[in-house]
């Protein structure tokens, strides 16, 4: 009889050790999900041409729009220049476009506001927090990031984001405009039953079901005040949303939700020998893909 218990109790506690190390494992390393700023597969480049014709003669200002990313020696991305897909009058896009050094610390990622050299980095524009997966449970931005973009108002944004079945759930933005008419609202993401992207924040999509890619990145929604959703969405952390399982065929950018669907057909996706999707083209132009890495 002691001779059993003692087997139970060893076995308890064998099993209470394997316990503790798979959550020691999961404590200090992200197993579960890849970090997105460390080489693989990665765009360095995602680039609207609809305002390329307006600024062509004025090489001296790259058109970095939505975002290109700059790596060191191993691939890891140290700096984001973007622009945000609600700020669409031509001369916003430069003025009010941001350069953002990538910078992390533990499971905090800094996003550091460069000055006009492109060397001191003058402000913290945002903080992304990781859970210990590996995944962002939250994001702060400072006024640079929410819809009005002046100092003077001081506002802040804080996004946080849920999780179900290992995919993006909802994200909820609070914004506070320096204690003028703070807000908040939070968005349910849906899926398909192929996993991918279907509905959010009044932007639907449509897919065609019998064609697959090895790799995708859409991000061409109207962004509203979501900036920093679509700022982690341009480093990689949201891939169940930026590149869906089947071929994207047409989005609709409407307040109405879903079912109500004006389909904007996507058109003439171009892949390279991999199987990445490299180019596709909608009503307002062509959108370029280049990936980092290869």
């Amino acid at each position: 009889m002691k001779k059993a218990n003692s087997l139970r109790i060893g076995s308890f506690a064998m099993a209470l050790l394997l316990l503790l190390n798979s959550c020691r494992k999961g404590t200090y390393s992200y197993d579960h999900f890849p970090d997105p700023l460390a080489g693989g597969d990665q765009v360095a480049e995602y680039h609207s041409a609809q305002f390329d014709s307006l600024f062509n003669p004025l090489p001296q200002h790259p058109l970095h729009y939505l975002f290109g990313k700059k790596f060191d020696h191993s691939g890891k991305v140290t700096e984001i220049i973007c622009s945000f897909n609600d700020w669409q009058y031509p001369l916003e896009i430069i003025p009010f476009q941001l350069d953002l050094h990538v910078f992390d610390k533990g499971r905090i990622i800094y996003l550091l506001t460069l000055d006009t050299t492109g060397h001191d980095a003058t402000d913290t524009s945002a903080r992304i927090y990781l859970g210990w997966d590996g995944r962002p449970d939250s994001c702060v931005g400072n006024y640079r990031l929410v819809a009005n973009r002046t100092a003077e108002s001081q506002g802040i944004e804080k996004t946080f984001f849920t999780y179900r079945d290992h995919r993006l759930f909802s994200v909820r933005t609070d914004i506070n405009y320096g204690g003028f008419f703070p807000s908040s609202e939070t968005d349910t993401v849906h899926y398909d039953p192929y996993g991918n992207l279907l509905s959010f924040a009044g932007n639907s999509y449509q897919y065609d079901y019998t064609r697959k890619a090895k790799l995708q990145f859409y991000c061409d929604d109207y962004m509203g005040n979501l900036h920093e959703f679509y700022l982690l969405q341009y480093l990689g952390y949201f891939p169940e949303i930026t590149s869906p399982e089947n071929i994207r065929t047409a989005y609709n950018q409407s307040p109405e939700p879903p079912p109500v669907f004006t389909p904007i057909p996507v058109t003439n996706h171009q892949f390279d020998p991999e199987g990445r999707l490299i180019g596709y083209h909608v009503k307002i132009g062509t959108f370029s893909i280049t990936w980092a890495g290869h």
